[in-house]
């Protein structure tokens, strides 16, 4: 249904760089078919959406100044944003979005939006990692794509953070090069999707603002894991992803 808007419309402009729309229309995407970006606490542009199957939850923000929501469906924003080069693009939100560089503009209609208030788990994690996104999308893709393993179990151990896989026909573990951030004394082991944690990760591999940087690992027994791209900058877009653990009968 298209959005029913009152003819005084308050309109706002910001400069994006094409990097930065593609996280904005991809990630909400890995989980909802639509989203709504609104203004958070500190007025920056921020949106927050769970899968249908509540597992999974992503919290984003970006450093650009916000007053009004407004909502789109991802696949018709990325649709987009791919055509056009790797100039800045000037996104003007009104009753619809109007998406513009030097080259080529394109006119989004916007969507009624569904701003639900979802919670963030507050949890205080035995167990923090940190290493290369590049490096670790490289690991999980090798699990989850060539050796087809559907759950993975990160282990703290004297060594660091391990990681191990089983299914029907065979049995990994892999120390991984991470550097310890925090943890207890406590062995932590929790077991988690991959079905899950390999598209975010894709996400992040493929986009030229985060690949360079790092991921944040978070978990604790039993407890939902949190991966988080570490900002060595001020400016850079704030990205959380949480993902509830498989949990044996």
């Amino acid at each position: 249904m298209l959005k029913k808007l009152s003819e005084h419309i308050q309109t706002e402009k910001l400069i994006f760089s094409k990097d930065e729309l593609e996280l904005m229309a991809r990630l909400p995407g890995l989980l909802v078919e639509d989203i709504t970006i609104k203004p958070d606490d500190n007025n920056n542009l921020s949106f927050r959406c769970m899968d249908p199957s509540h597992i999974s939850l992503l919290d984003v923000s970006f450093q650009y100044a916000l007053v009004s929501k407004f909502a789109f469906r991802t696949d018709d924003l990325e649709n987009i944003i791919k055509s056009f080069n790797a100039d800045d693009i000037s996104l003007e939100i009104s009753d619809k979005l109007i998406l513009e560089n030097s080259y080529e503009k394109h006119e989004l209609m916007q969507i009624e939006s569904s701003d639900q208030n979802t919670p963030l788990p507050k949890i205080p994690y035995d167990a923090i990692f940190r290493m290369q996104i590049k490096e670790f999308y490289k690991v999980i893709k090798t699990l989850y794509k060539n050796q087809k393993y559907d759950y993975m179990t990160f282990l703290t151990g004297i060594n660091g953070l391990k990681i191990k896989c089983i299914n029907d026909f065979s049995n990994t573990e892999k120390l991984l090069i991470a550097d310890r951030i925090s943890s207890n004394d406590l062995e932590n082991a929790a077991t988690y999707s991959l079905e899950y944690i390999f598209p975010f990760i894709q996400v992040l591999n493929s986009n030229k603002l985060t690949k360079n940087l790092e991921i944040e690992i978070a978990y604790s027994n039993e407890k939902p894991l949190k991966l988080s791209v570490y900002q060595p900058i001020e400016n850079m877009p704030k990205i959380c992803f949480y993902l509830a653990p498989r949990v044996e009968n």
